[in-house]
């Protein structure tokens, strides 16, 4: 019989250290040393003979039962297959959503007989300089003179001096005062309630103006939106910035006016 190149004994020696201790009846650790054998090696033989008899103490193939499967690394081969997906939509590929995920380019990658980590996709796709961003809201505006009036607004911002200010004026509301869901400390056996359809406490405007340069904000609460609160919150921010040499205000409707940028000097 063929022994395996790595076995410290040999069919019949394993017979032999079997029956030392199920017919002679010696403690492992005895047969162990007089063996030169490990106590953990009389163990196995013992435990493989009460399994199967006679043939477990026969050689068995050192072959593993798993192999393990090769996933591509980082490189070339890689970068090539993901991109290669990733430049197309995921519906193409049976995913109902518009942007890819790390989890469904492993998949397509499988499907495709490429296996890969999400590890060593995240690593090519980094090299190649992407990164997983949030889209930001961008503002629009139908005026056809959007893009001329916003460049207006960041020359000024750009020529700014240390005794002027930049004002954005708006209003915001009425919005109603009524209940909102929301998180709140509460009972063992308390459970707070929403209703759906509520009557309002109230109304509430709040009027205010953000300083562009500085990202101030200075406000108050109206009872209506109209020229008179807007002319109050004029007079508002001429007082908070009383040492300031001019103040501008782009955008705000004045009364036989309409909407324009114009400056007004302050109070010193």
């Amino acid at each position: 019989m063929k022994i395996h190149r790595n076995a410290r004994t040999c069919p019949h020696c394993r017979s032999l250290i079997v029956s030392r201790v199920t017919d002679g009846g010696q403690k492992p650790t005895a047969v162990a040393r007089e063996f030169k054998v490990t106590e953990r090696t009389v163990s196995k033989w013992l435990k493989r003979f009460r399994a199967e008899g006679p043939p477990g103490l026969d050689d068995r193939s050192s072959r593993p039962k798993h192999i393990p499967r090769r996933y591509l690394q980082p490189g070339e081969g890689l970068r090539d297959a993901v991109f290669t997906v990733l430049h197309t939509p995921p519906s193409d590929h049976g995913f109902n959503r518009t942007s890819w995920r790390l989890s469904d380019l492993a998949n397509v990658l499988r499907a495709q007989g490429k296996r890969s980590t999400g590890r060593s996709i995240s690593t090519v796709i980094h090299a190649a300089g992407y990164r997983w961003k949030q889209a930001r809201v961008a503002l629009t505006s139908t005026d056809p003179d959007y893009r001329s009036k916003v460049e207006i607004i960041r020359s000024t911002l750009s020529r700014l001096e240390h005794e002027e200010a930049f004002f954005s004026i708006d209003e915001f509301g009425p919005f109603a005062v009524k209940m909102r869901a929301g998180r709140s400390l509460s009972g063992p056996h308390q459970v707070r309630v929403v209703p759906p359809w509520q009557r309002s406490r109230g109304s509430l405007i709040i009027t205010a103006a953000l300083e562009l340069s500085k990202n101030r904000i200075s406000h108050f609460y109206s009872q209506r939106k109209n020229t008179v609160e807007t002319t109050k919150l004029v007079e508002l921010l001429r007082d908070e910035y009383r040492g300031f040499r001019r103040i501008y205000y782009p955008g705000m409707p004045l009364p036989g006016i309409g909407r324009r940028d114009y400056t007004i000097e302050s109070k010193r």
